[in-house]
């Protein structure tokens, strides 16, 4: 008899998963997903996600979830995550508002769907929105232009997006490939049409700010790109001089705002992260931060790891990311701040509204004078570009391009209040360039 009620089990669960039998009875959900758009008015969209059907054998695809409708949402805000109170109730059959806050405010949002009198409540994600009126982003020409260069009898080649409306189009590094699908990198001087080659390796740069030399991270290591050297270019003498001789892995490097000094940071051994600076005159290496990491106790899990990357010197100052990696069970997390070091004294200080790792923040980059950091962020549900005011102190989103799927960037600011951004489309591959205004 029990082998009899096996089969019909184990046909039943067939059945179930291939057809996709869903449970008359309605469940709750196992969350609400907001979502937000900026402006003037905002607007707030969710949707319930998960729960469970067919008892405990079946579990369909989300889309056949048929879930319990709400008593009513209540939706809260705040001016800050922590500090949230309820700011409205809505109908539980709605799933999307507009509303109109003050100018130049900026909010944390929550949705809390209400079930069962009050007993029982599911609380959605919490979001950021602004209430600025998102400025239009002017989409850039932009020309692709196919170079090669021959060394050595192999001819390598790249394609150069020239982005015809930006800064510092009239040079650059550029890095192809050959028939061996080997890497190649040289430079280019397209107002005279003339090439240098540098050297068979990947390489990552950066450009002064006055557009006369370049840092070159030459990647030694080509299968793991983990070891590299760091390099000054003079485009006018075509020179290069090594920065960093210290067998360590370069990590990230940055130009001072009057391009006469770098700062980078370096790995070592031990897993620490060192942050040097040096005049490009005088090649002298000064330490000015150093971590403090076991990988031993990150392993074992008794300690945290810290890690530094997206270095900007800003006035006197270097910005940079610090994420403290750490072990809880089977799981790696991480929590990443924005810190703010001053050279001179050595004092370091968080630049707050960077503490929520789920809001996937990267791309920072920091206007001329360095009173605005432009970032990409989830803040508002949605991938978008947001701008921190570091003198007003307030954060708020500058672009509402829904390009879904897209991988979005900063590129540069070309003034205080003017900077360019990129969108990839993951599907189709598309890359376009976009010009946006910030006040």
């Amino acid at each position: 008899m029990k082998y009899y009620f096996l089969g019909f089990f184990l046909v039943f669960l067939l059945q179930c998963k291939q057809k996709k039998v869903i449970n008359p009875e309605k469940v709750y959900p196992a969350g609400i997903q907001l979502n937000g758009i900026s402006g003037k008015p905002i607007n707030l969209l969710w949707r319930a996600y998960g729960g469970y059907y067919c008892g405990f054998e079946c579990i369909p695809d989300e889309d056949d979830y048929e879930h319990i409708t709400p008593d009513y949402f209540e939706i809260y805000t705040g001016t800050s995550k922590n500090n949230l109170t309820k700011f409205k109730t809505i109908s539980g059959k709605i799933e999307t508002i507009d509303e109109i806050f003050s100018d130049n405010q900026t909010v944390y949002v929550q949705i809390q769907a209400v079930y069962a009198a009050g007993t029982k409540k599911i609380a959605s994600n919490v979001i950021m929105i602004s209430s600025d009126k998102a400025p239009q982003a002017q989409k850039l020409d932009v020309e692709n232009t196919k170079y090669t260069f021959t060394y050595q009898a192999e001819t390598y080649s790249s394609t150069w997006m020239q982005r015809t409306t930006l800064l510092g189009t009239e040079k650059a590094i550029l890095m192809g490939t050959n028939s061996k699908n080997e890497y190649g990198t040289w430079y280019r001087d397209f107002l005279n049409n003339k090439q240098q080659w540098l050297w068979n390796n990947i390489t990552l740069s950066s450009w002064s700010p006055d557009n006369k030399k370049a840092l070159l991270n030459k990647i030694l290591d080509k299968k793991t790109e983990s070891v590299s050297e760091l390099y000054l270019f003079d485009s006018a003498t075509l020179q290069l001089t090594p920065i960093n001789f210290l067998g360590k892995s370069v990590i990230s490097f940055t130009w001072a705002p009057d391009a006469n000094s770098i700062a980078f940071s370096v790995i070592d051994d031990n897993g620490n992260y060192i942050l040097y600076t040096t005049s490009v005159t005088n090649i002298r290496l000064v330490k000015v931060f150093e971590t403090n990491n076991n990988t031993a106790a990150f392993t074992a899990g008794t300690q945290g790891l810290e890690v530094i990357s997206k270095l900007k010197w800003v006035q006197n100052d270097i910005l940079f990311q610090k994420t403290n990696n750490y072990i809880k069970g089977n799981q790696t997390l991480g929590e990443t701040h924005v810190y703010r070091l001053n050279i001179d004294s050595k004092i370091m200080t968080i630049v707050p509204d960077f503490e929520e790792s789920d809001w996937g923040e990267v791309s920072l980059d920091t206007n001329p004078s360095g009173t605005k950091i432009a970032f990409v962020s989830r803040r508002s549900g949605y991938v978008s570009i947001w701008v921190k005011d570091l003198e007003k102190k307030r954060s708020y989103q500058v672009s509402n391009q829904l390009c879904l799927p897209c991988n979005l960037s900063v590129e540069q600011w070309t003034s205080n209040n003017e900077l360019t951004y990129s969108a990839s489309n993951s599907n189709t591959g598309e890359l376009s360039f976009y010009k946006i205004k910030v006040d």
